[in-house]
């Protein structure tokens, strides 16, 4: 498979993305069931290192680099990634090492380490390269899988720069873009003082019934208005971006749907209607016209948070996984959610601005509203009174 050149779409709106605050790591933590890995740490990245090379011949953009000139963007072959072991690492904590932000010009777009213990091992990727659902599908050649089982359909390669045929291009300005500009949607109130390094934050999440991405983001939902009025700040009008599986393997090519909610309590049935929709987001559509004077109007357009569902998946020899996309905007917050099967499902948190206690004290208040809601929903089903 050759690589995408040029960059997708998806893949320019990103690059010349006038948010410079953002550093566009995806990154994801695999707990390892150490029955099925080998006893020695050295081993484990040797491993790895071997599933990176079989992977790179099917999915080149692990080993691209970036190549400007001008104003002319391509990806060109590079080094193959390399497995480092981490000189030391908290137990049950992403390593801020492997987040940091990445150079294309010299490094590949993914990063892969292993704890000193062999424990877990992580996965960090630039989003220009790969959205979170592509990072699964490596996750699970580098855990085994055979990578002729992974559904990796054909690379757009001669069509960098296109979308999906089943996606709307929007108009040059969107009315609900000016609507926003006018009034911009409540964001995640900062932690004061500012933390110096980002938060990650992971918590096992409850068994959830149908519409399992609405339920989740109307928890998350709640759980912001209510930290932002503890804080002292407001939850007039919010902005929920939720992401939409990709179709294509091989490079960046990941949708979203915007919903901008004035009533706390319409979340879930908003969320549900929006998902239907199949339209191409503007900053994507129009990513060429991106200048770095924009960062204002791109800061007052975004969203209160973000949330990704990678679905139900299987991992061969992991206890659980962590996944945690790009927080950037305003809020710069993130969640998303991993079901493993025969494993520990998880709903995690990345925050910019939040210290490591608010955003335990945000992720479990989400917990509590979906253990809440769900109590709720059995008791109907019962028949019995709802508390």
């Amino acid at each position: 498979m050759d690589l995408p050149t040029p960059p997708s779409r998806q893949s320019l709106a990103i690059l010349r993305h006038p948010d410079r605050q953002t550093n566009w790591t995806i990154a994801g933590l695999f707990h390892l069931n150490r029955a099925y890995w080998p006893e020695s740490t050295t081993d484990i990245a040797a491993l790895l290192e071997r599933r990176i090379s079989l992977l790179a011949d099917r999915f080149p953009i692990i080993r691209a680099r970036l190549h400007k000139r001008s104003r002319k963007i391509t990806w060109q072959p590079g080094q193959m990634p390399t497995v480092r072991i981490l000189e030391s690492s908290t137990p049950n904590s992403m390593p801020l090492s492997e987040v940091s932000r990445f150079d294309l010009s010299i490094e590949p777009p993914i990063r892969v380490a292993v704890a000193p213990d062999g424990r877990f091992f992580t996965l960090a990727a630039h989003h220009a390269a790969l959205d979170g659902h592509h990072a699964i599908a490596v996750a699970k050649v580098l855990c085994g899988e055979d990578i002729d089982r992974i559904v990796i359909p054909k690379s757009h390669s001669t069509q960098g720069s296109t979308q999906r045929n089943d996606l709307v291009k929007p108009p040059l300005i969107p009315w609900n873009y000016l609507v926003r500009l006018a009034k911009s949607t409540t964001a995640v109130v900062p932690s004061k003082p500012l933390p110096s390094s980002d938060s990650f934050v992971a918590r096992e999440l409850p068994l959830i019934g149908r519409s399992p991405t609405a339920t989740v983001a109307a928890a998350c939902l709640r759980a912001i208005c209510s930290y932002n009025r503890s804080k002292g700040g407001g939850c007039k009008r919010t902005g929920v971006t939720v992401s939409i599986p990709s179709y294509i393997v091989g490079e960046n090519t990941a949708s979203y749907v915007r919903i901008d909610i004035d009533r706390i309590e319409d979340a879930r049935s908003e969320i549900e209607k929006a998902m239907s929709r199949r339209e191409m987001p503007w900053e994507f559509a129009h990513a060429p016209t991106w200048l770095p004077v924009l960062a204002p109007i791109s800061r007052r357009l975004s969203d209160t948070f973000l949330l990704t569902n990678l679905g139900r998946i299987s991992l061969k020899g992991i206890l659980s996984a962590e996944l945690y996309p790009v927080a950037r905007g305003r809020s710069a917050v993130a969640f998303a959610m991993v079901r493993l099967q025969g494993g520990r499902s998880t709903l995690t948190l990345h925050a910019r601005y939040l210290s490591r206690s608010d955003a335990e004290s945000l992720l479990d208040d989400a917990i509590n509203h979906l253990i809440d809601q769900n109590s709720r929903s059995y008791c109907k089903q019962d028949g019995n009174p709802m508390p």
